[in-house]
């Protein structure tokens, strides 16, 4: 099992397998031609970093401005 951040960023060979898979049925199956490439792929990574951080960051910078005793009598 691995640990720390640098290893979850990186494709395990059955991912990329399923991937390159689904590209080569939809490829043979219908008129669209896809292609993986680094570009796409660090592409999904940013895009989906992104997302991650801006529904963790933003949920947390609203928690933060609340006053503690007003907070809890909310929830």
């Amino acid at each position: 099992m691995h640990k720390g951040f640098a290893p979850s960023l990186s494709l395990s060979r059955r991912q990329f397998l399923a991937a390159a898979g689904i590209s080569w049925v939809v490829t043979v199956l219908t008129p669209i031609t896809m292609t993986i490439t680094v570009g796409y792929i660090l592409l999904a990574i940013g895009v989906s970093t992104a997302v991650g951080m801006i529904a963790g960051i933003y949920p947390a910078f609203k928690a933060s401005r609340l006053d503690p005793i007003i907070a809890l009598t909310r929830s």
